[in-house]
Protein backbone atom coordinates (compact mmCIF):
# COMPACT_ATOMS: atom_id res chain seq x y z
CA UNK A 1 0.00 0.00 0.00
CA UNK A 2 1.05 3.46 -0.81
CA UNK A 3 -0.58 6.25 0.89
CA UNK A 4 -0.94 9.67 1.29
CA UNK A 5 -2.95 11.87 2.95
CA UNK A 6 -3.95 15.31 3.17
CA UNK A 7 -6.47 14.96 5.82
CA UNK A 8 -4.33 16.00 9.44
CA UNK A 9 -3.77 19.45 7.39
CA UNK A 10 -7.63 19.55 6.27
CA UNK A 11 -8.27 19.59 10.03
CA UNK A 12 -6.20 22.06 11.01
CA UNK A 13 -6.21 24.72 8.16
CA UNK A 14 -8.84 25.55 5.80
CA UNK A 15 -6.71 26.95 3.91
CA UNK A 16 -3.73 24.94 3.48
CA UNK A 17 -3.40 23.00 -0.16
CA UNK A 18 -1.06 20.12 -1.00
CA UNK A 19 2.37 21.04 -2.76
CA UNK A 20 2.82 17.06 -3.56
CA UNK A 21 2.29 13.74 -2.55
CA UNK A 22 4.03 10.80 -3.31
CA UNK A 23 2.45 9.49 -6.51
CA UNK A 24 4.42 11.78 -8.35
CA UNK A 25 7.47 9.42 -7.92
CA UNK A 26 5.78 5.95 -8.71
CA UNK A 27 6.28 3.63 -9.72
CA UNK A 28 10.08 4.38 -9.31
CA UNK A 29 9.76 5.35 -5.35
CA UNK A 30 6.86 4.15 -3.20
CA UNK A 31 5.97 5.00 0.54
CA UNK A 32 5.69 0.77 1.46
CA UNK A 33 4.34 -0.91 5.12
CA UNK A 34 5.32 -4.27 5.99
CA UNK A 35 5.17 -6.74 8.45
CA UNK A 36 8.17 -7.95 10.60
CA UNK A 37 8.72 -11.22 12.44
CA UNK A 38 12.01 -11.43 14.61
CA UNK A 39 13.95 -14.59 13.48
CA UNK A 40 13.32 -16.51 16.39
CA UNK A 41 9.76 -16.61 16.29
CA UNK A 42 9.52 -17.02 12.48
CA UNK A 43 11.21 -20.02 12.17
CA UNK A 44 9.38 -21.97 14.66
CA UNK A 45 5.73 -20.79 13.36
CA UNK A 46 5.82 -20.21 9.43
CA UNK A 47 2.42 -22.18 9.15
CA UNK A 48 0.93 -19.52 11.49
CA UNK A 49 2.81 -16.63 9.43
CA UNK A 50 1.20 -18.52 5.81
CA UNK A 51 -2.06 -18.25 7.74
CA UNK A 52 -1.61 -14.39 8.69
CA UNK A 53 -0.62 -13.82 4.99
CA UNK A 54 -3.56 -15.77 3.48
CA UNK A 55 -5.89 -13.92 5.68
CA UNK A 56 -4.37 -10.82 4.91
CA UNK A 57 -4.09 -11.40 1.03
CA UNK A 58 -7.88 -12.63 0.79
CA UNK A 59 -8.95 -9.18 2.69
CA UNK A 60 -6.68 -7.32 0.30
CA UNK A 61 -8.45 -8.53 -2.31
CA UNK A 62 -11.40 -8.01 -1.22
CA UNK A 63 -10.56 -4.30 -0.59
CA UNK A 64 -8.97 -3.91 -4.05
CA UNK A 65 -11.95 -5.54 -6.12
CA UNK A 66 -15.14 -3.91 -3.56
CA UNK A 67 -13.66 -1.02 -2.21
CA UNK A 68 -17.06 0.85 -1.98
CA UNK A 69 -18.49 -1.79 -0.07
CA UNK A 70 -15.34 -2.37 1.83
CA UNK A 71 -14.69 1.55 2.55
CA UNK A 72 -18.40 1.63 3.86
CA UNK A 73 -17.80 -1.45 6.25
CA UNK A 74 -15.01 0.13 7.55
CA UNK A 75 -16.61 3.39 8.16
CA UNK A 76 -19.81 1.57 9.82
CA UNK A 77 -17.76 -0.74 11.56
CA UNK A 78 -14.57 0.87 13.45
CA UNK A 79 -14.36 4.51 12.08
CA UNK A 80 -18.40 5.77 12.79
CA UNK A 81 -17.16 9.60 13.90
CA UNK A 82 -15.17 9.76 10.69
CA UNK A 83 -17.28 11.09 7.88
CA UNK A 84 -17.53 8.69 4.27
CA UNK A 85 -16.13 11.27 2.45
CA UNK A 86 -12.51 11.70 4.67
CA UNK A 87 -12.13 7.60 4.38
CA UNK A 88 -12.73 7.71 0.93
CA UNK A 89 -10.08 10.67 0.88
CA UNK A 90 -7.84 8.18 2.71
CA UNK A 91 -8.05 5.29 0.52
CA UNK A 92 -8.07 7.43 -2.76
CA UNK A 93 -4.74 8.61 -1.37
CA UNK A 94 -3.35 5.50 -1.61
CA UNK A 95 -2.11 2.63 -4.31
CA UNK A 96 -3.39 -0.55 -3.52
CA UNK A 97 -1.97 -3.71 -5.37
CA UNK A 98 -3.72 -7.34 -5.40
CA UNK A 99 -1.81 -9.81 -3.78
CA UNK A 100 -1.01 -11.39 -7.11
CA UNK A 101 1.00 -7.95 -7.70
CA UNK A 102 2.29 -7.67 -4.35
CA UNK A 103 3.98 -11.47 -5.71
CA UNK A 104 5.48 -9.99 -8.45
CA UNK A 105 6.51 -7.43 -6.95
CA UNK A 106 8.32 -9.22 -5.00
CA UNK A 107 9.76 -11.71 -7.22
CA UNK A 108 11.05 -9.13 -9.13
CA UNK A 109 12.83 -7.16 -6.84
CA UNK A 110 10.97 -3.89 -6.61
CA UNK A 111 9.91 -4.35 -3.76
CA UNK A 112 13.76 -4.44 -2.26
CA UNK A 113 14.61 -1.56 -4.33
CA UNK A 114 12.00 0.70 -2.30
CA UNK A 115 13.39 -0.60 0.65
CA UNK A 116 16.55 0.24 -0.27
CA UNK A 117 15.19 3.89 -1.77
CA UNK A 118 13.81 4.66 2.17
CA UNK A 119 16.98 3.32 3.68
CA UNK A 120 19.22 5.95 1.12
CA UNK A 121 16.37 8.62 2.10
CA UNK A 122 17.29 8.24 6.26
CA UNK A 123 21.28 7.47 5.58
CA UNK A 124 21.35 11.16 3.38
CA UNK A 125 18.59 13.40 5.80
CA UNK A 126 18.98 11.80 8.94
CA UNK A 127 23.15 11.16 9.25
CA UNK A 128 22.16 7.44 9.79
CA UNK A 129 25.46 5.95 8.66
CA UNK A 130 25.03 1.97 9.36
CA UNK A 131 22.57 0.38 7.64
CA UNK A 132 21.25 -3.22 6.41
CA UNK A 133 20.45 -3.42 2.66
CA UNK A 134 17.15 -4.82 2.34
CA UNK A 135 18.69 -7.87 0.68
CA UNK A 136 20.18 -8.99 3.94
CA UNK A 137 16.69 -8.50 5.95
CA UNK A 138 13.93 -8.15 3.51
CA UNK A 139 12.51 -12.20 3.09
CA UNK A 140 9.45 -12.68 1.07
CA UNK A 141 9.67 -16.65 -0.02
CA UNK A 142 6.74 -17.71 2.78
CA UNK A 143 4.76 -14.94 1.02
CA UNK A 144 5.68 -16.16 -2.43
CA UNK A 145 5.29 -19.83 -0.99
CA UNK A 146 1.74 -19.19 0.29
CA UNK A 147 0.41 -16.83 -2.57
CA UNK A 148 -1.02 -18.62 -5.62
Amino acid sequence: MIAVTSLSAHYCMTRAFKLADASAYYPQAAIIGGWAAANDYYEPNKETLAKLIRGWAEANDYIVANSKEAMEALQKNHYSQTPMADINESFQAQKMFTSRDWKRLYSDGTVTKWLDQSTDFFMANAGIKDFTPASKYFDPSLYLKTVA
